[in-house]
């Protein structure tokens, strides 16, 4: 990655880190009910969440599974 590329994605998704955590939005729903059926079948597996966000599918997955990776771009996101 180049350090303008690094400087967008931080610019873009910094300042909204907190937003995101917080947000109803993104912290539930149906997609998230949806992920904990899946991984509820199939528990003690491994997952990787890439573009995490604020980390709402990751928390979710790691109720079930052996181990959750969660990777974003932004690191005021993690």
């Amino acid at each position: 990655m180049t350090r303008a590329h690094d400087s967008q994605v931080a610019g873009q998704f910094g300042s909204r880190a907190s937003a995101y955590v917080s947000s109803v939005v993104h912290a539930s729903g149906e997609d998230l009910d949806r992920f904990d059926e899946i991984v509820r079948a199939a528990p003690g597996g491994q997952a990787l969440d890439l573009g995490t966000g604020g980390g709402h599918v990751a928390y979710r997955l790691a109720a079930h599974m052996a181990r959750v990776t969660a990777y974003d771009l932004s690191d005021a996101m993690l």
